[in-house]
Parts: structure tokens; sequence; C-alpha cells
């Protein structure tokens, strides 16, 4: 799914909670091809990168909290003012990211980002241009467009093999 389209703000949201539901199954299919043993994350691996796109009031916010509908996480507010909002979710853990008042990378690092991308769970990083030399190189781009009522374009760019293993999963649990 890397070239946009149109979907109103219920379809994004709806693609938002299968999103989160397929990074659930996705980090359980990891674990069992790669027999997770007792201490290790249930992914088996780093967690999972979601790079959020789009200008101000598309719809970025609201897109993270129906990713987390899908993680089984309520409650997701926007990050702009705390830079980093932390949920615990009953499979996975959502660490909510906004770089919006970040000068760079520095101020990233300088707040743990990549200790939060070592954990098993799911980071999400809205305003990801203000520290793009930051992302791994692995992770999931979504871009939005659009603003108020009108439907917004939605582009999902996977980097690496398990970002497209998640889209495919994400892409079964959709209504057709």
């Amino acid at each position: 799914m890397n070239a946009g389209r149109w979907l109103t703000l219920e379809q994004a949201q709806t693609l938002g909670r299968a999103l989160g539901g397929a990074l659930l199954r996705a980090g359980q299919s990891i674990a069992v091809r790669r027999g997770a043993a007792a201490g290790r994350s249930a992914a088996g691996r780093r967690g999972f990168c979601i790079a959020l796109y789009g200008g101000m009031g598309v719809g970025k916010t609201t897109f993270a909290r129906a990713l987390a509908q899908g993680l089984g996480i309520e409650g997701v507010t926007s990050p702009t003012f705390a830079i980093l909002h932390e949920y615990a979710g009953p499979v996975l853990p959502l660490y909510h990211f906004d770089a919006y008042r970040l000068t760079g990378s520095g101020e990233l690092y300088d707040i743990g980002f990549e200790e939060y991308l070592e954990r098993n769970g799911v980071v999400i990083i809205e305003w990801p241009e203000i520290v793009a030399d930051a992302l791994p190189s692995e992770r999931l781009d979504i871009t939005i467009a659009g603003s108020g009522e009108a439907p917004r374009v939605i582009g999902i760019t996977p980097h690496g093999e398990l970002y497209k293993e998640t889209l495919r999963l994400m892409n079964e649990g959709l209504p057709c």
C-alpha cells in the first residue's frame, strides 16, 4: 500500500485499529517462529517503530489513538507538550512521541529514544521529519494528508520484511 488512498475519518480509524491488531499478530508470529524463551520480548526483537508524517491537524494523534485501540489500549492523548506518553497494553506497551517541539535528534536521544526502540513495544513518533536521522532504517512510514471533515489520504510505506509482513496481516484484518 505505497500509494495513498482516500479514506473517511471512520475508515482511517478502522485502518489504525487493523494496524494495531496486525502488530500484535506480527509480534506473536515472530515469537512462534523464533521460539520465544522466557524473559525475551514477545516479538523476539526490538520494538516496532511507526513514523507518522503529516501537517498540523491531519489526524496523526487520531490515527495513533485508533492504532492503540487495536493494541487494546484506551485513553491515548497528544504528547505535544509532554513529548512522550507511555501506555501499558495487555500485550505490547505503546510509546507515543511527538517531536514537534524538538529542535533535533539530540533532544530525542536525551529522553532515551534509543532505549524505547529496544523495548518490546510499539514506538509511534509524530513529526519524524524533525528527527529523521534518529529513525531506525526498519520502520513503517505512514503519511496522512487532508484536513477538517474531508477524507484523508493515507500512504503506508514499509521499510524491512517485518513491516511488509505487518502490512499483509493488516490487510487481512480490514473489512472489504
